[in-house]
């Protein structure tokens, strides 16, 4: 979609994404579920890589595949069309 120009992002609004190679994943997982209860027992673990700001991403794909920056659509013409869809 990046690539044929087709993609455009919504909004100026931060869209934060996180992603996750699946071995890391799995590396991460199994590292936690192989830990001494002690030291994992009742906590919180978020997997995956660091969140980002998905049009930062995007937009570096986009430069790198067209030399161009993403188009930016307002949110509030994405739910009008989606209206329409519906």
């Amino acid at each position: 979609m990046i690539n044929k120009g087709l993609y455009f992002h919504p909004g100026k609004q931060k869209v934060i994404k996180s992603y996750a190679y699946v071995s890391n994943l799995n590396h991460q997982l199994l590292s936690i579920i192989s830990a001494e209860t002690s030291l994992v027992n009742k906590e919180t673990y978020y997997l995956g890589d660091p969140p980002i700001d998905a049009y930062k991403w995007m937009n570096s794909f986009s430069k790198n595949l067209n030399g161009t920056d993403i188009k930016i659509i307002p949110r509030f013409f994405i739910k009008v069309l989606a209206l329409f869809g519906d």
